[in-house]
C-alpha cells in the first residue's frame, strides 16, 4: 500500500485539488449574496479596483456597488422567515418584473448610501486580483448574478493552489513518510472553512502564507540560501502582507527564520536581498496608507469609527482571557471558527455542534501533542524538527496576536467583538496559518498512532475527512434550497 501511495501521490494530490476546486465552486453557487461576514464590504473594494479606483479614505459605498447590493442581496443570513410578512422569505428582486423590483431596489440603495466601508484601508493584492477577474468576466459578457458568481469562483484557483503548495511543504517536511505528506493536503482539500468560497481577502491568505511557509522549509532543507531563493521568499512575504495585515505574525517569523538561515549559511547577500525584496513593496503600501488613512495600517481612524477605545495597560489584566473560563472560550471559539467559519443563516451561526466540538478538542489535543513531541523527541531528524518548530512559531504568534488585540480594547457598542464577548476569536483572521496548523495536526496524529501499521495514519485522516464532509453537507443543505442563490437564477 505504501508503495502504491508513493508511486501515485501526485495523482492523489491532483484528484484532491480537483475536488477542492469543484467544492469551492459548488458552495459559491448555493450560498446567496452577500454573506454576513462583510462580503458586501469586500465586494465594494473589488468593484472599486476593477474600475481603477484605489480607496483613499474610509468612504461610502461606491454607487456601482449599491446597484449590486440593492438587487442581489439576500436577507436570509440575518433574519429568520417568521420576521417576514406571512412567514415567507421575499422573492429575489432580480426575479421580479422591473416595475415591481425597482422601488424596493431604490429603497435598499438609499438605505445603504450612508454606510461607510470600514475595510477601505485593507492592503490591495486580493482586490487587484479579484477586480481583474471580475473585469475579465464582464468583458466576456457576464452580468448581474452571473458576474457575482464568477467573482467568487476565483477562490477555486486559490484553494487549488493552496492544496498543491501544502503538499510540497509536507513532502519537504516528511520526505520519508508518504502518509504524512499526503495527509496534510488531503485534509486541507476538505477543510470546511467558509471563507474559501466567498468574496473576501481572507480567501487569498492561506495560499500566499503557504507559499511563504514552503520557502522557509525549502531553505531549511537546502545547504545553500541563494539570492534567487531570497528574492522569491521576499516577494512572497510582501504578498502575504499586501493580502491581509493579520498575516504579520507569519511574516515576522518567516523573515527572522530566513535571516538566521542566511547568517548560518554565511549568505549575507541573500539576506540583504530578502530584506529589500520584502520591505520595498510593504513600505510603498504603508507610505500610501499613512498618507491617505493617517497611519501605516489605517487602523487609528477605523478604531475611532467603530467606537473602540484603547485601554491603558493597567486595565488589560482585568480581561476574562486571564481566567480559565475566558481562556477556554477564546481557544474553543477560535478553533471552531478556524475550521468552519462564522456564517449565519436566519440569524443563527451555520455550524454543527458535534463538528465544532470535535474540531476544537482534537485541534487542542493534537497540536499540544505535536509541540510536546517536538520538545521531547530529540531523536527526530534535525531538518524535520526545524520545520515543525517553524510551524509552531507561526501558529503561536498568530494566536498571540489575536489574544493581544482582544485584551487591549474596550469595544464600546460594537456588536463583535463586544463588551459581552471581548475576544478576537475569528479563525479567518489567521487563515494564513492553515498549512502550518494542518501540518501540526497531522504531526499530532503521528505521535498518537503506532507507525508499524501501514496505512493507519491515512486511514484516520480519511475518517476525519468523512466526518467533516458529513457535517458540512448537513450544514450546507439548509442553504441549498434558497431561491436567492445562483443555482436558482
Amino acid at each position: 500500500m505504501i508503495r502504491f501511495l508513493a508511486t501515485h501521490q501526485r495523482a492523489i494530490v491532483g484528484a484532491a485539488i480537483a475536488i477542492a476546486m469543484l467544492r469551492a465552486i459548488a458552495l459559491a453557487a448555493i450560498y446567496p449574496f452577500f454573506i454576513n461576514v462583510d462580503e458586501d464590504l469586500h465586494f465594494d473594494l473589488v468593484v472599486r479596483y476593477s474600475l481603477g479606483r484605489i480607496p483613499a479614505s474610509y468612504d461610502l459605498f461606491a454607487p456601482e456597488t449599491l446597484d449590486w447590493i440593492g438587487r442581489y442581496s439576500s436577507p436570509e443570513f440575518l433574519m429568520p422567515p417568521d420576521k417576514f410578512p406571512g412567514g415567507v422569505v421575499p422573492t429575489p428582486l432580480w426575479k421580479l418584473m422591473p416595475s415591481e423590483a425597482e422601488p424596493v431596489v431604490n429603497a435598499t440603495k438609499n438605505a445603504w448610501r450612508s454606510e461607510i466601508n470600514f475595510e477601505s484601508s485593507q492592503p490591495p493584492l486580493y482586490y487587484v486580483l479579484a477586480g481583474a477577474w471580475l473585469k475579465a468576466g464582464e468583458l466576456a459578457g457576464l452580468r448581474g448574478i452571473n458576474a457575482l458568481f464568477w467573482t467568487r469562483c476565483a477562490n477555486a484557483i486559490f484553494i487549488g493552489g493552496l492544496v498543491w503548495v501544502a503538499y510540497m511543504a509536507a513532502r519537504k517536511t516528511y520526505p520519508a513518510d508518504v502518509e504524512a505528506a499526503l495527509g496534510v493536503p488531503l485534509l486541507i482539500a476538505f477543510l470546511p472553512q467558509q471563507i474559501l468560497f466567498t468574496i473576501t481577502n481572507d480567501a487569498l491568505s492561506p495560499l500566499v502564507c503557504a507559499a511563504v511557509f514552503y520557502c522557509v522549509i525549502r531553505a531549511i532543507r537546502q545547504s545553500r540560501f541563494t539570492t534567487s531563493a531570497a528574492t522569491l521568499s521576499g516577494f512572497l512575504i510582501a504578498a502575504a502582507y499586501l493580502t491581509k495585515i493579520t498575516n504579520a505574525p507569519v511574516i515576522v517569523v518567516a523573515t527572522v527564520w530566513l535571516l538566521v538561515i542566511a547568517w548560518r549559511r554565511r549568505a549575507a547577500a541573500a539576506g540583504l536581498v530578502l530584506l529589500v525584496s520584502a520591505a520595498a513593496p510593504i513600505c510603498i503600501w504603508t507610505w500610501w496608507s499613512a498618507a491617505q488613512f493617517g497611519d501605516a495600517t489605517g487602523s487609528t481612524t477605523k478604531i475611532a469609527l467603530l467606537g473602540w477605545r484603547r485601554k491603558p495597560i493597567s486595565e488589560w489584566w482585568n480581561h476574562p482571557l486571564f481566567s480559565l473560563r475566558g481562556l477556554w472560550t477564546f481557544i474553543y471559539t477560535l478553533a471552531a471558527t478556524f475550521w468552519r467559519g462564522e456564517l449565519k443563516w436566519h440569524g443563527t451561526r451555520l455550524a454543527s455542534p458535534i463538528g465544532d466540538l470535535f474540531c476544537a478538542v482534537s485541534s487542542i489535543l493534537l497540536v499540544i501533542s505535536a509541540v510536546v513531541g517536538t520538545i521531547v523527541n530529540r531523536a527526530r531528524p534535525v531538518l524535520q524538527r526545524s520545520a515543525i518548530v517553524f510551524g509552531i512559531a507561526c501558529l503561536a504568534a498568530s494566536v498571540g496576536l489575536l489574544a493581544l488585540l482582544s485584551i487591549q480594547f474596550d469595544f464600546g457598542r460594537c456588536v463583535y467583538p463586544s463588551r459581552a464577548f471581548p475576544y478576537f476569536a475569528s479563525g479567518r483572521l489567521i487563515a494564513g496559518c492553515i498549512t502550518p496548523f494542518v501540518l501540526l495536526y497531522v504531526e499530532g496524529l503521528r505521535r498518537w498512532l503506532p507507525r508499524r501499521i501501514p496505512g493507519l495514519l491515512l486511514g484516520f485522516v480519511a475518517a476525519i475527512i468523512v466526518f467533516l464532509t458529513a457535517t458540512d453537507v448537513l450544514v450546507n443543505s439548509t442553504v441549498a434550497s434558497s431561491e436567492h442563490n445562483w443555482l436558482h437564477r
